[in-house]
């Protein structure tokens, strides 16, 4: 079963903000820390006008201060197309969508992660790039999809994004986020105010 038809059967046109209002509640289990150390790596990138080596490097290294591993730059290749890099950040900054090309480019020189790729857009332009992780993947298909096989895919995150962005457009959003900034007790992106219900959600949740 494809990643959409899951989702489909996950949400239907009648149902996609009433299940996700009615999974709020697992907001509570949302450190106020980590709603802070969350607003730190946003505001980096508010409070940077244009990324340069320096604020990219500093990015990437906080960035997986939210993943399991480490980060490993790979030897030699990021000197050769740090400034390539540097210039699809930047377009992801000022709200220009990067195609899969350039995802691919940002993914091979970090960690070669989906995941972290996803979290430093996000961090950078949380109004355009939701975050993906293996919990939110879970959520999305009920544990049934081969997560391990799939979530290092682009084209993945490009049907994921698309996912997002047709939730914010749905009745009922807008009164959906409203809820979730009021439980957090800060204002998020709307895309934020969809993963984090996820996120906490599948973390509740026994694995199958």
């Amino acid at each position: 079963m494809s990643f959409e038809e899951h989702c489909s059967l996950l949400f239907n046109d009648n149902n996609k903000t009433r299940i996700l209002s009615e999974q709020i509640g697992v907001l509570n289990d949302v450190q106020s820390i980590d709603l802070e150390i969350y607003k730190s790596f946003v505001d980096f990138f508010k409070s940077t006008e244009v990324i340069d080596k320096k604020s990219m490097l500093i990015a990437m290294n906080f960035t997986y201060g939210w993943m399991p591993t480490m980060l490993k730059l790979p030897k030699g290749n990021i000197a050769n197309c740090i400034d390539t890099l540097i210039n699809i950040l930047n377009k992801a900054k000022s709200c220009v969508k990067i195609d899969n090309t350039e995802f691919q480019l940002l993914k091979s020189n970090f960690n070669n992660s989906v995941v972290g790729t996803s979290k430093l857009l996000h961090f950078i332009n949380p109004d355009i790039y939701p975050i993906l992780d293996s919990k939110i993947l879970e959520y999305l298909t009920s544990n049934k999809y081969s997560v391990l096989h799939h979530i290092n895919k682009v084209e993945l995150y490009e049907k994921y994004m698309n996912f997002c962005n047709q939730m914010t457009s749905i009745s009922g959003f807008m009164q959906f986020k409203s809820e979730v900034c009021k439980k957090l007790g800060v204002e998020v992106s709307s895309l934020r105010a969809i993963e984090i219900v996820m996120y906490y959600k599948q973390l509740r949740r026994p694995l199958i």
